[in-house]
């Protein structure tokens, strides 16, 4: 059974996938003289911001933008598809399976137990933000310079 860990590394594999083939579809685009390098290109970095920068940190962001980014790319095979462009529709479909498994895989990786974390205990948390929202106001009010807020606050970690 793969881990949280494991399915992360393998969606990481089928986005950067598909940012190389919008990679390839902007020099292909450009060599033919075609304004489609543009939209090729801020659409391989409208992925790499949205869904592959995301994909460890924040999935409720790689989610959505992966959502988004397989609805662009159907419309780009649809559009490729209707004129009649073969080698751009055959690229796009392969970047919108990819797309659409890293967003399959991202509804499947919501369902699965959160991994137990090494350290702090969720009790530990509570009581570190109120600290750090007790030391804040200290600040605020004078009582603390903004030196001794800083050093207290790494001393919470």
């Amino acid at each position: 059974m793969q881990t949280g860990s494991d399915q992360v590394n393998q969606l990481n594999l089928a986005v950067l996938a598909a940012i190389a083939i919008y990679a390839i579809t902007a020099v292909l685009q450009l060599s033919g003289g075609d304004i489609g390098f543009l939209y090729a290109t801020a659409f391989a970095a409208g992925i790499y911001f949205f869904v592959y920068r995301n994909l460890r940190t924040n999935l409720a962001t790689a989610k959505i933008g992966t959502m988004v980014a397989a609805i662009g790319a159907g419309i780009f095979w649809l559009m490729n598809l209707f004129v009649g462009h073969i080698l751009f529709t055959a690229i796009n479909g392969v970047a919108l399976v990819c797309l659409g498994f890293v967003f399959n895989e991202l509804l499947k990786l919501e369902k699965l137990p959160p991994v137990p974390t090494v350290g702090a205990s969720p009790a530990d948390a509570t009581e570190n933000a109120a600290k750090l929202h007790m030391l804040d106001e200290l600040r605020k009010s004078r009582v603390l310079t903004s030196e001794e807020y800083e050093e207290k606050r790494r001393q919470l970690g």
